[in-house]
């Protein structure tokens, strides 16, 4: 995966922690592994609650990222609609 470009223009919002691309990589990574055989209930319940809390980082990103598009615009919109918010 090509997380290079991923990388978040800003700092990450007040109170939210640093996002660690290569730490989601690899949690992608392995919950992928996982259709290619049974997996044991509890490292699906762990990976599932991993990926729910990089995907909160990433919306917190995503989110701030919205913001500084401008009011009004349909970019805005797509943003505001797609983030479930309302900047």
């Amino acid at each position: 995966m090509d997380t290079e470009r991923l990388r978040p223009a800003t700092q990450p919002a007040a109170g939210a922690a640093p996002i660690d691309w290569e730490t989601i990589s690899g949690t992608i990574r392995g919950a992928l592994r996982t259709g290619s055989g049974p997996i044991d209930p509890d490292e699906m319940a762990g990976l599932a609650e991993t990926l729910r809390g990089h995907i909160a980082l990433l919306l917190i990103e995503a989110r701030q990222r919205a913001s500084q598009l401008g009011r009004g615009t349909i970019e805005a919109q797509q943003a505001a609609t797609r983030l479930g918010s309302s900047s």
